[in-house]
């Protein structure tokens, strides 16, 4: 995998409840709740290769308010921090958020750029544009060709079935005193960190 001198890293968080993941967001013990992976947040970094470096260039935080299940679940909450008031305050449409990100993920020229996630988060943002009827020539299903697996280069030196994009950091050892695991612009960040760590302690000349 070969990046490019500029691109995105970004993660995404989306609702959940106890046990939701093991049992794949089916047969809810709540009869009143029929669970989907909504999207609530997502977290970008825009990085460029600067004098030999990668750099954070910009970044975004982006709300989004879930349209089936709008009231957030105290474990999604206690999960990610992510509270009831701030997505009532801050959160936008679905529509609305991925037109934001979207221009977010452009150069300076208007070109679209590379978008990485520690596994492709892109299937949540499809998975989101199923669920609310979109159409199929959406422009947003056609962005998928610009979404990549950034675990596909990580697997090359650590065992990725050990880590989320949020304790990534932690297979080279890396402190940071911001941790905030679950959180999408963290774990961002925590992709970052290990790439940089990579490209810098193996002096790697294919990582571009």
């Amino acid at each position: 995998m070969k990046f490019q001198n500029e691109f995105i890293i970004f993660d995404t968080e989306y609702t959940s409840w106890e046990g939701s993941q093991e049992r794949n967001w089916q047969n809810s013990p709540d009869p009143n709740i029929t669970e989907y992976k909504e999207l609530v947040m997502i977290g970008a970094l825009k990085i460029k290769k600067i004098n030999n470096k990668f750099k954070i260039t910009d970044q975004i935080e982006i709300y989004t308010k879930p349209k089936i299940n709008f009231i957030l679940s105290d474990y999604f909450t206690n999960l990610t921090k992510i509270t009831q008031d701030v997505i009532d305050k801050k959160g936008k449409t679905f529509n609305d958020s991925l037109e934001v990100f979207y221009n977010f993920c452009k150069d300076e020229n208007n070109n679209l750029l590379k978008i990485y996630s520690y596994g492709n988060d892109f299937e949540i943002l499809e998975y989101n544009l199923d669920l609310y009827n979109f159409p199929k020539n959406n422009k947003f299903y056609y962005w998928r060709c610009m979404f990549y697996d950034i675990k596909d280069f990580f697997k090359n030196y650590i065992d990725v079935n050990k880590y989320t994009s949020g304790t990534l950091f932690n297979a080279f050892n890396i402190n940071d005193e911001n941790e905030s695991n679950h959180n999408s612009l963290w774990d961002s960040t925590s992709i970052l960190l290990s790439l940089k760590y990579i490209d810098e302690n193996y002096n790697l000349n294919t990582i571009l």
